[in-house]
């Protein structure tokens, strides 16, 4: 719920540069496996539209590597999402 507020009221935000630290740490959520994937998927996806990025991208996309398996449309998204969004620094991908 903090979560889900936090990030209305960026989007909301006049100007969002002040949550860009904070909700980007979404990406250390990746690596905690009790997190359920749905939800994962949904509030980054949700982010990433309003052109927010994780901090941890690697994790992300070593976890959508795995959600793969059970979301594969879900998962090709976000990745889709990420590639072409030019705040994601290139080398997290390597």
């Amino acid at each position: 719920s903090y979560w889900e507020r936090r990030l209305s009221a960026a989007i909301a935000a006049p100007d969002p540069e002040p949550f860009r630290s904070e909700l980007g740490a979404i990406g250390q959520w990746y690596v905690r496996r009790q997190i359920d994937d749905q939800w994962l998927l949904g509030q980054l996806t949700t982010m990433l539209q309003a052109g927010f990025v994780p901090t941890d991208v690697f994790s992300v996309v070593d976890r959508l590597h795995k959600m793969s398996a059970n979301h594969p449309d879900q998962a090709v998204a976000v990745l889709t999402s990420l590639l072409r969004n030019p705040r994601v620094d290139r080398a997290a991908y390597v």
